[in-house]
């Protein structure tokens, strides 16, 4: 029999809650040492989303409004700003900084919206983790490293062109608006449907066989 589209939906939503609050709870205790293992992840999304920036420093800081992602940069490539070309300078640094919490509810969001999709067997739960996991490791690129470059470039078009718009601004303010809950949740609902699919799989084959 199968079961009914508003029972399983109720089901999803219970289970990612108690996912949530298991991870919350176990990030509270474990949170510093989470931030400060992801740091090389995210120093390698920042290289690749801001090839123009040399990153001198990038570690965590507390302070009196939290701990903090702070990022310092100088430029190593032409940075053009409006109709101005900035050149490399090795001696200018630029400053940023966000909220380090943002890395801890992205990795509360992405997996536990992966593991409330119930799978059986090892392998496709084994799928499944793989798969929380590149789906947590994209969702961590897409979040903190991207608001810092925004941040970097955001001096510039303040100092240079403050009417000027950039695709960066555009995603900070999508994720601060709201997107950094939801990109987590779907990239994380699209890792567990994955790790479903591969249970199903054995089972869709092995019906014609039965005939």
């Amino acid at each position: 029999m199968k079961e009914a589209p508003g029972h399983r939906l109720r089901g999803l939503a219970l289970r990612l809650s108690i996912w949530a609050a298991v991870l919350a709870g176990l990030l509270v205790a474990l949170g510093p040492a989470v931030e400060e293992a992801v740091l090389p992840c995210l120093r390698t999304a920042l290289s690749i989303v801001d090839p123009d920036h040399r990153i001198e420093h990038l570690s965590l800081l507390a302070t009196q409004t939290g701990r903090v992602v702070q990022l310092t940069v100088t430029r190593q490539r032409y940075v053009f700003v409006g109709d101005r070309a900035l050149e490399p300078n090795a001696a200018a640094t630029a400053m940023a900084s966000t909220l380090s919490g943002g890395v801890r509810l992205t990795l509360v969001l992405v997996l536990a919206s992966a593991f409330a999709h119930q799978t059986s067997g090892w392998p496709a739960r084994g799928v499944q983790v793989l798969l929380a996991a590149m789906a947590a490791l994209l969702s961590l690129a897409l979040d903190v490293p991207l608001l810092l470059a925004s941040e970097i470039h955001h001096l510039y078009l303040r100092a240079h062109d403050p009417l000027g718009w950039s695709p960066l601004r555009a995603w900070s303010n999508f994720m601060l608006d709201g997107g950094r809950h939801v990109v987590p949740l779907v990239l994380g609902a699209l890792a567990g449907r994955a790790g479903q699919r591969c249970a199903e799989q054995p089972l869709a084959l092995k019906g014609p066989m039965s005939h």
